[in-house]
């Protein structure tokens, strides 16, 4: 990624909101920093409103406020994906997200081309993709692995029950088994771990969503779990590419209030890009123990190598109760590493790209990002997804 400040511009509001020491201030910010202006949520103004005024508070046991931030851009949830909308015992599945499921893993070999006799797109799929279909992505015969070739090709018996593949061969049983419906079908006896997305959010802080998350994390709770943190440093130092899932990532919701703890924290840059009227969410997690610093004499920030930055883009849509809501779309990861020089002789110097970086393709009822591994036609990932 890039170091130019005109860049990247990283103006970190809510670090700013969190009113960090004045080390921070001048080194991150600049001089003239000043802290965002924020407003209380209402539910912790009732809260301070129902104390009796000659009470005096326990400031030990009181629980840090986390207020909303005024200078945002509103981007309430849609009903559906809060839990107040969410049934307990099944979950409807669509079946455009089986297909593009399929497509993630299957596509270069059954949508882009006629490998083994078959090719499917989504008005075929539920009249080609078959129970034979589901037997070769269950079978342990090394002749018919699905898929047949890579470092993903193996038994299916040895797969883990958290497998992308094994998600796969669950939802079309049971999209089999209901008699292949074109547009949706309902998930039932659900593994516990399927019950509650993490990205399903209650009513309060769905409806609180900005730009800039759902309110500024008080500085007492940032950084705080020492233990995740340190175990997602560790991964992403070794990493050679991103997990299948989001939730397995920094951004284990889109709750300011629990993503703090983690040292997720989101920003916006003074100025944005157009993107066909898209809004934006980003945040930044920064190895523990370490800072983004910017030198006001070169204009350039310095990144500790496996930052990673998270940029999740919504739609504007129209609820089913007539509301404007926002949609989650696709959620960006850049796992920012210093390039490596491979040939350092002037004039045409040479580096290797060493960042990873990849888009998490968001479901339609919003309850999981899978990473995007549609293979360009010469096999390289990946290809856009149109959105209709």
């Amino acid at each position: 990624m890039a170091n130019n400040a005109r860049s990247c511009v990283l103006v970190l509001l809510l670090c700013a909101a969190c009113q960090k020491s004045a080390t921070l201030s001048d080194g991150l910010l600049g001089e003239g920093w000043k802290p965002a202006t924020t407003r209380a949520r209402s539910d912790a103004a009732v809260a301070d409103a129902s104390v009796d005024a000659g009470t005096a508070k326990d400031a030990g046991a009181s629980k840090p406020s986390c207020p909303t931030p005024v200078a945002s851009d509103p981007l309430p949830a849609r009903a559906a994906a809060m839990t107040s909308q969410s049934g307990a015992d099944q979950t409807e599945i669509f079946t455009r997200d089986l297909f593009n499921l399929f497509r993630s893993h299957c596509g270069a070999c059954h949508v882009d081309t006629n490998r083994g006799g078959l090719q499917v797109n989504l008005s075929s799929f539920p009249a080609t993709v078959t129970q034979d279909s589901l037997n070769r992505i269950l079978s342990d015969d090394p002749s018919r692995y699905m898929p047949p070739s890579g470092p993903d090709a193996k038994a299916f018996s040895t797969r883990s029950p958290g497998d992308p593949v094994v998600e796969l061969a669950t939802l079309l049983e049971q999209w089999l088994g209901a008699g292949s419906p074109p547009d949706r079908f309902v998930l039932v006896n659900r593994d516990v771990s399927m019950q509650q997305s993490p990205y399903q959010l209650d009513k309060r802080v769905g409806m609180a969503l900005t730009n800039l998350g759902s309110c500024i994390p008080p500085k007492q709770i940032i950084g705080t779990d020492h233990a995740a943190m340190d175990t997602l440093d560790k991964f992403f130092a070794a990493a050679t590419q991103l997990p299948d899932k989001l939730q397995d990532t920094d951004l284990v919701s889109l709750d300011a209030e629990l993503l703090a703890p983690q040292g997720v924290i989101a920003f916006a840059p003074a100025y944005t890009l157009w993107a066909d009227n898209a809004k934006k969410m980003r945040a930044v997690r920064v190895p523990r123990g370490q800072a983004i610093t910017f030198d006001k004499a070169t204009q350039r920030f310095t990144i500790p190598a496996n930052t990673r930055f998270y940029k999740t883009f919504l739609k504007r849509v129209v609820d089913d109760d007539g509301s404007v809501r926002y949609r989650k779309i696709e959620t960006r990861l850049i796992v920012s590493r210093p390039d490596e020089p491979t040939y350092n002789l002037a004039p045409h110097p040479r580096s290797a790209t060493k960042s990873l970086f990849g888009t998490y393709v968001w479901n339609d009822a919003e309850t999981e990002a899978v990473l995007l591994r549609d293979p360009l036609r010469n096999g390289q990932p990946w290809r856009d997804h149109l959105l209709t």
